[in-house]
């Protein structure tokens, strides 16, 4: 059953709704004298002042919060969050698989979550980000510094490669030192996929070098932008240098680079992070075509694994027109 405003019950379908005062009967129901708690058949009823309990759930004393097997109990005052619910302290919204409770309070409470995304990172894939206090003050990227860059402004892009980089791996491939350095690998932030870049690509390129690359040298961008991609490539030099090396040969701006970015990101479907962090490459590669079917093929998806054996990174190819396609 479902609590609307104080004195009236909302009965879920199928069942009456019942005024204070009177006692109001359908198939299924109980009937229950004013000031009663009426409950559907397999719940107890309770006295005024009293919590009632179905099979399988949990009965608190008076201001404290009662969950479900599926649900999180939290002391007044603070928010949990389960899989398809809400659970908040007295006066807030309680949410259950297809149904909605709506209270008062809603626009301060969607407040308060775009209040705390704001303050503790940005919300990307069902997970919370981190966001570093502080960004370095200098990731411009300059591709003719570099021992092994190349420029190749002749070549068009006939598709678009999005490289998912899986962090665990990444991160144990760096030495102690290294990992130190990188936000990315920090074990408090428990970062899983992040994309390594949004590429440009020639049909049948002979080899990496005939792909469109650093086609024009583009200044540093700013902190505010770059933070606001964080979740989805959580190192500055990354977002930097995959903007001038890959994104100056196909995309005007770097808003329109990361705009598309995070909207074929956040498209997919992602396997669990157990599976990643165990599974063979087939394994992976079947996993994401389920997930993602009936529109993801085997041919526009690749799966790279490192000497190890372990997950690696994934590569998924698109159309101009940003629809799935073979990866070639």
């Amino acid at each position: 059953m479902l609590e609307a405003s104080p004195g009236i019950l909302l009965a879920s379908p199928g069942m009456l709704v019942a005024p204070p005062g009177m006692l109001v009967a359908s198939p299924g129901m109980l009937v229950a004298s004013p000031g009663m708690i009426v409950a559907s058949p397999g719940m107890l009823v309770a006295s005024p002042g009293m919590l009632v309990a179905s099979p399988g759930m949990l009965v608190a004393s008076p201001g404290m919060l009662v969950a479900s097997p599926m649900m999180l109990v939290a002391s007044p005052g603070m928010l949990v969050a389960s899989p398809g619910m809400l659970v908040a302290s007295p006066g807030m919204l309680v949410a259950s698989p297809g149904m909605l409770v709506a209270s008062p309070l809603m626009p301060l409470i969607i407040f308060f979550f775009l209040i705390l995304g704001y303050t503790f990172g940005y919300r990307i894939t069902g997970e919370v980000c981190p966001l570093p206090s502080s960004l370095k003050t200098n990731y411009d990227f300059n591709w003719k510094s570099k021992t092994n860059e190349w420029s190749n402004t002749q070549t068009k892009a006939s598709y678009i490669m999005l490289a998912l980089s899986w962090s665990p791996t990444y991160c144990a491939s760096l030495t102690q030192a290294a990992r130190d350095k990188k936000f990315q690998c920090h074990p408090s932030n428990s970062f899983g996929l992040i994309v390594h870049g949004l590429w440009p690509q020639a049909s049948n390129a002979e080899n990496v070098r005939a792909h469109p690359r650093n086609c024009r040298d583009e200044p540093q961008l700013n902190a505010t932008f770059v933070k606001r991609y964080f979740c989805i490539m959580p190192d500055e030099d990354l977002v930097q240098g995959e903007w001038e090396k890959h994104g100056t040969c196909h995309y005007s701006e770097a808003v329109d680079y990361y705009t598309v970015t995070e909207e074929l990101f956040k498209s997919l479907k992602l396997p669990e992070y157990n599976l990643l962090n165990t599974a063979s490459a087939t394994v992976i590669k079947d996993e994401f075509l389920t997930l993602n079917a009936p529109a993801l093929f085997a041919s526009a998806i690749r799966v790279d694994m490192d000497s190890k054996g372990r997950f690696k990174e994934v590569k998924i190819c698109y159309d101009l027109q940003y629809q799935f396609a073979a990866c070639t």
